[in-house]
């Protein structure tokens, strides 16, 4: 690969992004480093000084999906397994030790937005093991994953400060984890750590009727943020209604939740004439209910009917 005149830290970079074109090898990623911050790929190969060792190795598969990189960082797919409810999880990759078959090395990863979207690398010093024998595809699942390839360096301060902060996570993880809501209360309670903790846990059939009810539920109690963050997420964005075929936007009108009908209106993923199974539509809930600055909101975007009470009512 032929250097760049000026370019200093950075040909390192270009060198791990050369190499990721041609292999689809994790190992690229097993490095540890005090300085690094965020990235999936490293400032310098002092990181790799201890892996001389670590090899690329599937044990559920002949080969791994192909690596995209984009702009918003490199997209890869593999097991993520949520560690506590501060957004920081394991991701496992596809390599080991020479010698080494039961277990798979994973790095400390943290959702930057709580979306399962945007992921950035934390506690860069450490690699953790896995062990094959208590971890299962089925339990974690492959997920597709957008990790930030670099960030700018921070200062030695921020560095600690980053690692108290971690620090702090494992301390209230387990108290967490004995004192958790069920889904439901999290959501009604706005609670968009929790929500995300559970969310990131086994499919079952259980969570998936829960999590159908989910972005119902915020729309409900006004928790713009936390429905903001449902609808951004791949895996709940289209359980946008419940059981009874309500959406969102009909159950935030009948409780005259204004900035989440605004909000779900300008996200345009809910169409203002939506009907239930009686054929109620958002714009009804609004009016029965007595919420007139919903039922304006509804009206302004011009694309609801007159009929509204269903069975024919208007």
């Amino acid at each position: 690969m032929p250097l760049l005149y000026g370019e200093g830290d950075k040909a390192f970079y270009r060198l791990q992004e050369e190499i990721m074109g041609v292999p689809d090898d994790h190992s690229l990623f097993a490095w540890k480093a005090i300085a690094a911050r965020g990235g999936l790929l490293v400032p310098t190969p002092a990181a790799f000084r201890g892996s001389g060792n670590i090899i690329p190795w599937n044990p559920s598969t002949a080969y791994n999906s192909p690596f995209t990189t984009t702009n918003k960082g490199v997209h890869m797919a593999a097991p993520f397994i949520a560690q506590d409810t501060s957004g920081r999880g394991l991701c496992v990759l596809h390599c080991t030790t020479i010698g080494t078959r039961d277990k798979l090395l994973a790095v400390h990863l943290r959702d930057v937005y709580l979306t399962m979207e945007h992921f950035e690398r934390c506690r860069t010093d450490e690699l953790e093991w896995v062990d094959l024998d208590s971890f299962n595809l089925t339990q974690y699942p492959v997920r597709s994953l957008c990790i930030r390839l670099h960030l700018p360096s921070i200062s030695r301060r921020s560095q600690h400060k980053e690692r108290q902060a971690d620090a702090l996570s494992d301390a209230s993880t387990a108290v967490e984890r004995n004192d958790l809501l069920s889904l439901p209360e999290a959501t009604s309670a706005g609670d968009s750590v929790t929500v995300w903790f559970l969310l990131a846990q086994a499919p079952s059939r259980t969570m998936h009727d829960q999590a159908r009810s989910a972005i119902c539920l915020a729309a409900r109690g006004g928790h713009e943020r936390l429905v903001s963050q449902l609808l951004a997420r791949r895996d709940t964005s289209t359980l946008i209604t419940d059981i009874e075929g309500r959406a969102a936007l009909s159950h935030a009108a009948e409780c005259g939740q204004e900035a989440i009908v605004r909000f779900i209106l300008s996200s345009a993923r809910i169409h203002p004439d939506t009907r239930d199974i009686h054929g109620l539509t958002a714009l009804w809930y609004a009016v029965y209910h007595g919420h007139t600055s919903c039922a304006k909101l509804l009206l302004q975007k011009g694309l609801v009917s007159g009929n509204v009470g269903g069975s024919g009512n208007t």
